[in-house]
């Protein structure tokens, strides 16, 4: 499933206490984590390096997420939705188009821990 020789996460997201938080979750791993401003500039770097992991704020998917999460997760690629509390039908489209998990935003280290724990035993 993935091209590097490492566990790699890809993040979309723009909120920085949020990426802060993922990236010392990776950095206790010892995953390598590449950050994205946009879903269109991840899916150019899914040529070049197939992610263990994408996780992406569904607030940046211009398109239906049901949509970005299928054509991801259809290229073998296990999603995480990162969003709001109070988007219900965010979360069902998501989980339905088949990411894995939707966690509710701020509260995402624990969570995550768990699948970051996964790639790196």
């Amino acid at each position: 499933m993935n091209n590097a020789q490492e566990p790699c996460v890809f993040l979309v997201e723009n909120d920085l206490a949020i990426t802060s938080a993922i990236v010392s979750l990776c950095e206790k791993d010892q995953l390598t984590l590449c950050c994205f401003s946009s879903w269109e500039d991840m899916e150019n770097s899914l040529t070049i390096c197939s992610p263990s992991y994408l996780i992406a704020s569904n607030s940046l998917c211009q398109r239906p997420i049901s949509e970005r999460v299928s054509h991801i997760t259809r290229e073998g690629i296990p999603v995480i939705i990162l969003g709001s509390q109070h988007d219900l039908s965010g979360a069902v489209a998501s989980i339905q188009a088949g990411a894995i998990d939707y966690i509710e935003k701020p509260a995402v280290k624990g969570r995550l821990a768990e699948y970051m724990s996964h790639l790196s035993a």
